[in-house]
C-alpha cells in the first residue's frame, strides 16, 4: 500500500476560506494553529488545532463546530494504516483524538436526528415512523441513535460541546433523573453535576452517584435494584465467553428492545 501524497494548497482551500471569514472572531492560538496546518498537516498539528478550536473562548460554538467539520473532512484521511504509532504516548493521544472526534460527530447527528423526529420530518421519505427512518437510512445501530438523542434533548448539544473532553457514555446514567416528573428534582443542578462529573470522575464513581440521586428522589428502591443487579449478574454468567454471530444479534435486539421500550 503506498502513502498517500497531497497537495496542501489543494487540500486546504475550505480551511483558507474558513479561517479567513472567521479570523477576527479566534483567539490567536487558535489562528496560529490553523495556520501551522496550512503550512504542514501533520497529524500532530491538528490534534493541536482541534483543541486550540474547542478551549477557544472568542469563537460561537456554530463556528467552532464548522471548523471542526472542516478539519475532519479534508484532513482526517492523514491519520491512515500506513502511519499508526509505535510509542504509547501517541498511540494513546491519537486514539483520544479520533475518538473525540467520533464521538462529537454523533452529538452534531443527534442535534438534527432530534429536528427530524420533532418534526416528523421522516414522513416526507415515506416512513410512517421514526423508528423505521433510522433503522432504513442510518449507518448506526438504533441503541446508538436514541442514546446520542436523549443526551442532547436533555442536557442540550453545545452545553455538552463545551464540557471539553468528551465521554458521552457518562451522562446517560443521569437521564432518568432529567426525564422524571417529580418536581422535587433540581435537574439543571444535576444537569451541571454530571457535565462537570464527565470530566473528572471514572464511569463507576458517575454510576454510583446516579444510583444514589435515584434513590435520594425515590425512582428505585434497594430491593428493586437488588433484584435487578442479581438478575444481570445471573445474565452475565449465563453467557458464552466468545458468543456466536447469532448470540450476538440475539442480544443487540434485546438491547433494542430495552431501549426502545424503558429508555424513551
Amino acid at each position: 500500500m503506498s502513502k498517500k501524497s497531497f497537495d496542501p494548497i489543494q487540500r486546504g482551500g475550505n480551511l483558507s476560506a474558513l479561517k479567513a471569514e472567521l479570523n477576527k472572531t479566534m483567539e490567536n492560538a487558535t489562528v496560529e494553529t490553523l495556520e501551522k496546518i496550512l503550512i504542514e498537516p501533520s497529524k500532530a498539528n491538528i490534534v493541536n488545532s482541534i483543541s486550540a478550536i474547542k478551549s477557544d473562548s472568542a469563537m460561537t460554538e456554530r463556528d467552532k463546530e464548522r471548523l471542526i467539520e472542516v478539519l475532519k473532512k479534508d484532513y482526517i484521511d492523514i491519520f491512515n494504516f500506513d502511519n499508526c504509532p509505535d510509542d504509547y504516548d501517541s498511540l494513546k493521544k491519537e486514539a483520544k483524538f479520533l475518538s473525540d472526534i467520533t464521538q462529537y460527530s454523533l452529538i452534531l447527528m443527534a442535534q438534527r436526528l432530534l429536528k427530524i423526529r420533532d418534526g416528523a420530518l421522516y414522513r416526507k421519505d415515506g416512513y410512517t415512523d421514526f423508528k423505521s427512518f433510522i433503522e432504513n437510512e442510518m449507518n448506526v445501530s438504533r441503541r446508538t441513535v436514541y442514546n446520542y438523542i436523549e443526551i442532547v434533548e436533555y442536557f442540550g448539544a453545545q452545553l455538552v460541546a463545551r464540557a471539553g473532553n468528551l465521554e458521552y457514555s457518562k451522562l446517560l446514567p443521569a437521564i432518568p433523573l432529567l426525564k422524571s416528573d417529580i418536581a422535587d428534582i433540581p435537574k439543571e443542578e444535576i444537569r451541571d453535576k454530571f457535565i462537570r462529573d464527565m470530566n473528572e470522575k471514572s464511569k463507576y464513581e458517575v454510576l454510583e452517584e446516579a444510583r444514589r440521586l435515584k434513590m435520594k428522589y425515590g425512582l428505585i428502591t434497594d430491593n428493586k435494584e437488588d433484584k435487578l443487579v442479581s438478575s444481570i449478574e445471573k445474565f452475565k454468567k449465563s453467557l458464552p465467553r466468545k458468543p456466536s454471530e447469532k448470540e450476538l444479534n440475539i442480544l443487540d435486539e434485546f438491547i433494542s428492545y430495552l431501549t426502545a421500550n424503558y429508555m424513551k
